[in-house]
């Protein structure tokens, strides 16, 4: 199934449970990668951070650490 846009893969995620979205305030520094390892060496799911501290924009984690969403997104 071919994607249009970003967007609409996070949406298809999101609704498939692949994926967590949190509004928490976290750090670029150490938190996110640190919350995006733990979620990926558990097979668990993507994560979109949407209030990253010191930026306007959302960061996506963990989009390939498991085989299905890697299919999924190719």
């Amino acid at each position: 199934m071919p994607f249009n846009d970003l967007r609409e893969f996070i949406t298809f995620l999101e609704s498939e449970g692949e994926l967590i979205r949190t509004k928490k305030p976290v750090d670029v520094k150490y938190e996110i990668s640190a919350y995006i390892r733990k979620t990926s060496d558990e097979q668990g799911p993507a994560l979109l951070f949407d209030n990253v501290t010191g930026f306007d924009m959302p960061v996506l984690g963990g989009v390939f650490s498991t085989r299905k969403r890697a299919f999924l997104a190719l």
